[in-house]
């Protein structure tokens, strides 16, 4: 690669260090008739049933807080600091909203990318 291992990212000085990971979510937001959800308001609820309130519901309180300090959704994905437990590569797609309690909307992980330092880092 080319050497660069400082950026400027929206403004901010970023330093990719050997530690640097993260996890990308992406995911499919669908109404009852199939239809995208487009509305970020509706799809960040989803993100919350599915996520804090279904998936991570039986975690202790402390890990779950701790995952939400390094996690945020971003639309149709959101990025995580940290495995989210359940989320695993071969886990996905996972339905955690299946439309029952939500008027026919469903929210499903589609797919888990882990991100981490170029090996000239490491």
């Amino acid at each position: 690669l080319s050497g660069i291992k400082s950026v400027i990212t929206n403004i901010l000085p970023a330093e990719v260090g050997a530690n640097f990971s993260f996890y990308l979510y992406t995911v499919d937001c669908k109404d009852k008739n199939d239809n995208q959800i487009e509305g970020r308001g509706r799809r960040a609820d989803l993100f919350r049933r599915g996520v804090w309130d279904t998936l991570l519901a039986k975690k202790p309180a402390a890990e779950k807080e701790g995952l939400k300090r390094v996690a945020f959704f971003a639309g149709s994905f959101f990025f995580s600091g940290r495995a989210i437990p359940g989320l695993e590569k071969g886990n996905c797609p996972k339905t955690l909203v299946d439309g029952t309690d939500t008027k026919g909307d469903s929210f499903t992980i589609v797919q888990v990318q882990h991100f981490r330092a170029p090996d000239c880092l490491t």
